[in-house]
């Protein structure tokens, strides 16, 4: 049977990454770099306690554990963008081995 999806805490903080993703993703469009790093800030540091939340008070779930993993991901994704867009003077020099980095 599978498990039923339950509306805790961390569970709460992982959806919210999600959701918060179009409109990080729109930043980096719209060019608001300082928009950019308030909104992916704000979704690390609720990444961090989602995990604490759920390990602290015994909240971990399946579900849960695959809801954060696919936030993360995708938060993941929107920092190297961020990266590539915002601070491509800086990573130019090491483009190369930036990609090789991401690749693997």
């Amino acid at each position: 049977m599978a498990e039923k999806f339950k509306w805790t805490i961390p569970n709460v903080l992982s959806v919210y990454r999600l959701c918060i993703s179009p409109f990080i993703f729109a930043t980096l469009l719209l060019d608001k770099n300082t928009l950019f790093t308030v909104l992916l800030s704000i979704s690390l540091v609720t990444d961090i306690l989602d995990g604490f939340i759920a390990r602290q008070f015994n909240m971990m779930t399946k579900i849960g554990a695959k809801l954060d993993s696919i936030a993360d991901t995708v938060t993941v994704i929107l920092a190297i963008g961020g990266m590539l867009i915002f601070k491509q003077g800086d990573i130019s020099p090491f483009l190369k081995k930036f990609y090789i980095l991401i690749g693997s």
